[in-house]
């Protein structure tokens, strides 16, 4: 089943219509709902805003994995104000 969708360049993001089921989110998130949430879809990794669930970013498994590196070495740190 292909989900209806619509790509924005500005924005390098898909807005889609998809079934929440596989969304997954990290566990420190808790019950609040401002959190990011992460899935993939025919091998595509997808992230979304958990308020803002019709913005979806499509990235592949070698980029998504490259950032995680990234993150976890400390390279996106100086972006977050109470770390």
């Amino acid at each position: 089943m292909t989900p209806e969708s619509s790509f924005d360049p500005s924005r390098r993001t898909w807005k889609a219509s998809m079934p929440n089921s596989h969304w997954k989110k990290s566990s420190h998130s808790g019950a609040n709902s401002d959190c990011l949430e992460v899935r993939t879809v025919d091998g595509v990794i997808e992230l979304r805003e958990s308020d803002e669930g019709d913005v979806i970013v499509r990235t592949t498994r070698l980029k998504f994995s490259d950032f995680l590196q990234s993150a976890k070495s400390g390279e996106f740190d100086h972006l977050i104000t109470n770390a």
